[in-house]
């Protein structure tokens, strides 16, 4: 018999998925040394600070978190870190829009400005035409559905992570 899912004490799939990186968002980078054992009183101690509920903490294998430790990615991470260059969850660093966005849809400009407000969130505005040239450069393109005039943006992101200048 199928286990049901919803009434179980265990989590699957992207909920899984949202523990670890949950986990890995409030892990201390620049700790050198990491063991198991090191690792699971981590978790625990997110879950005795309610950052973490405890089937999210017990969905977590200490082992997976030890193994990416000793990878080149995680070694990254560190490194950047240590000069300032480590950014956690930035939704993205650029967005471009058509400048015709405020005169022809002021409520679609309104919704980006509430949003993503310019004084948080770099926004270069083009005219349609460039915009339009522009997303000949896009690598990925969703399709909304949104017909309203002038409401497509471009929004461009990065790792969250670089050791780039």
């Amino acid at each position: 018999m199928k286990e049901d899912k919803e009434s179980s004490d265990r989590i699957y799939g992207a909920e899984r998925g949202t523990a670890y990186h949950r986990v890995f968002e409030l892990m201390d980078i620049e700790n050198k040394e990491y063991s198991k054992d090191i690792i699971t009183n981590m978790i625990q101690a997110q879950i005795d600070s309610k950052l973490l509920t405890k089937i999210q903490g017990e969905a977590v294998n200490p082992y997976d978190i030890l193994k990416f430790t000793k990878t080149k990615v995680f070694e990254r991470m560190a490194k950047a870190k240590e000069s300032n260059q480590l950014y956690r969850e930035r939704q993205f660093l650029l967005g471009v829009q058509a400048k015709e966005i405020k005169e022809h849809n002021p409520k679609a400009y309104d919704f980006l400005e509430a949003t993503f407000p310019s004084s948080q969130y770099e926004w270069i505005e083009t005219s349609h035409e460039a915009f339009k040239e522009a997303t000949k450069q896009c690598k990925c393109i969703i399709r909304t559905g949104e017909a309203s005039p002038y409401a497509n943006i471009i929004l461009r992101a990065d790792c969250i992570f670089s050791d780039r200048p």
